[in-house]
């Protein structure tokens, strides 16, 4: 009993340690394959990341939309796109509004196929 008991044991352990190399095995894989971004040499700060465009789909939204582009707005986003989708309430209305308060936010003057646009000036 007490030699099987130490068997399973033994088995147990040898389980564990392999299982823990495996995962150091891919960690020091992944610190290999993937850079660390750095500032470049001349030290003018962190590395620019690039610009960011939200993309929001819309319809019938008007309820939900003032507080969901402000909050868009408070972010450092290049633009905020909405793309409405024939509402039949007053987000292309909200849609523009936001758009004349922030140059950030437009609805495309093409919308995709079957979409429809509330904004005809932008």
């Amino acid at each position: 009993m007490a030699t099987a008991l130490a068997r399973a044991a033994t088995a147990l352990a040898r389980a564990a340690v392999a299982f823990h190399a495996v995962k150091l095995a891919g960690l020091v894989t992944n610190l290999a394959m993937f850079p660390v971004l750095r500032p470049d040499a001349a030290g003018s700060g962190p590395v620019p990341r690039p610009d960011t465009s939200l993309l929001i789909p819309a319809r019938d939204e008007s309820r939900r939309l003032p507080a969901a582009l402000a909050g868009f707005g408070a972010q450092d986003v290049a633009e905020i796109v909405v793309l409405d989708d024939q509402s039949s309430d007053d987000t292309a209305t909200i849609v523009c509004r936001a758009a004349e308060a922030d140059p950030r936010v437009r609805s495309p003057a093409s919308a995709p196929s079957r979409w429809a646009n509330g904004c005809s000036y932008r």
